[in-house]
């Protein structure tokens, strides 16, 4: 009978009643009073008013003027999205496909997102958007996303535009039109769309689709990370840190990386670790260096994983740990990070973290060259000279050494002259050996190689 009871209230209430309780409650959450909100949302949801089951639901999302409740709030959107509320659909759909309070159901989601644009909710039509152009619950489909962005950006949503001008800057599943990028970029930017005003700074500094100036971009990214994009915020202290467009200032720099670092932005935080490790503009923080290498790793940036696993490897800013430093650097390799890649390799060869294990070596070896890097083409150059962990290929190891020659490691350039030097595998040619030796000398080997070398040119009497 309550329930009847409260249905018969609800009933009594004349709209404008209903919408005067509404902007009164509102009013209450735009100045920050929760309390007056929650109890003026809940009373106009109980009247059967879906906007204001949906703020209400907001209130409990996160918490405001009550104890967060993630399962209340996934069934006030429910029942202000049944109430015609699109704004309730919209929130109903990203919490199915972020796995709050329910499990992932992408499916779900995209249904939602499609009745909330449907209801002209410009949010729930970039939401389905996204959808529709990563295959999220719908068949990929990237002309669809961009018909909705497009959509959305016309009713001026301005995140829509960003991505809009993301598809013309591009050409995805469009004519390339750098030109319209800038001018929906622009646009998105003038709105207040940080992500808008960084693709405006990128175009600037690129000069593509608009005059470069570097000036201009630098404010753009300024713009962006006033606006909370962190990308925006990265690409300005890259400025601060080469002097683009503005007067270089390291520290700057720093403070703006650690700002993008902290509001998520994993490539920031490898910046952050550089500057701690090596003093950049502030004091050496080999603790603070591995945590902003870490954190970066965790954000699938191979060459952190890399970095976090040579502080393992030389036990700085951290006792040493040799498995931990292999395991990273498997991750590292697994993210196309070169290094990464060759350093698992020295790993396996020397069985420092891993049993030794020689093919397995010479296995990342030739993934570190293959993503140009020429230690490894050295070092794999090295196992098919001595056969070790593959049969031995002299023809093989010549022409790593030459490509790890040609990419400037001193270590190709001395290997492939010991070779010509004792014509081992080819006719012997001192003069051939001599500039190879000269040449690696030139490119800084280590104390250790350059008195290998200096003895070799001797030897030959260069």
């Amino acid at each position: 009978m309550a329930g009847l009871a409260l249905c018969g209230a609800a009933q009594a209430q004349s709209p404008a009643e209903i919408t005067a309780t509404f902007n009164t409650a509102k009013a209450a959450l735009d100045r920050g009073d929760f309390a007056t909100a929650l109890a003026g949302f809940q009373k106009g949801c109980d009247l059967g008013d879906g906007g204001a089951c949906t703020n209400l639901g907001f209130l409990y999302y996160n918490g405001r003027g009550t104890p967060r409740d993630v399962s209340l709030a996934m069934g006030l959107y429910l029942k202000g999205c049944n109430s015609r509320s699109m704004a309730g659909c919209s929130n109903l759909g990203r919490m199915y496909s972020e796995g709050v309070g329910t499990p992932v159901d992408l499916v779900k989601a995209a249904g939602y997102f499609q009745q909330a644009c449907t209801g002209s909710h410009m949010p729930g039509c970039a939401e389905l958007a996204f959808a529709y152009a990563n295959g999220r619950g719908v068949p990929t489909d990237r002309a669809r996303a961009v018909a909705l962005y497009r959509q959305a950006c016309d009713r001026d949503l301005a995140h829509a535009c960003a991505n809009l001008g993301i598809a013309l800057m591009n050409g995805i599943a469009v004519q390339k039109d750098p030109a319209g990028a800038v001018a929906i970029y622009r646009k998105g930017c003038d709105m207040g769309s940080g992500a808008s005003c960084t693709n405006l700074g990128a175009a600037y500094g690129t000069g593509i689709g608009v005059s470069k100036d570097q000036v201009q971009a630098a404010a753009l990214y300024k713009r962006g990370c006033d606006g909370k994009d962190m990308l925006g915020c990265g690409n300005l202290a890259d400025y601060y840190l080469n002097g683009t467009g503005v007067v270089k200032d390291v520290a700057k720099a720093n403070a703006l990386y650690r700002q993008a670092c902290e509001g998520g932005q994993a490539a920031a935080c490898v910046a952050v670790g550089n500057s701690a490790e090596f003093g950049r503009g502030q004091a050496i923080d080999l603790p603070a260096a591995a945590a902003a290498y870490r954190k970066a790793c965790e954000g699938s940036i191979g060459r952190a994983c890399t970095n976090l696993g040579i502080m393992f490897s030389q036990g700085r800013g951290m006792a040493r740990d040799d498995a931990k430093a292999a395991e990273v650097y498997r991750k590292a390799c697994s993210l196309k990070d070169s290094w990464g890649c060759t350093n698992l390799g020295v790993a396996y060869v020397t069985g420092k973290g891993v049993a030794v294990d020689a093919a397995s070596g010479a296995s990342f070896y030739k993934q570190g060259c293959e993503l140009d890097d020429m230690l490894g083409c050295n070092n794999l150059g090295m196992m098919y000279d001595d056969g070790n962990g593959v049969p031995v290929d002299r023809a093989k190891a010549m022409e790593l050494y030459r490509k790890a020659c040609d990419g400037n490691n001193p270590n190709g350039c001395a290997n492939l002259g010991a070779i010509y030097e004792s014509g081992r595998g080819v006719a012997a040619n001192k003069a051939t050996a001599l500039n190879l030796y000269k040449k690696a000398m030139q490119l800084k080997p280590s104390d250790a190689q350059r008195q290998r070398i200096e003895a070799a040119i001797a030897r030959i009497g260069g």
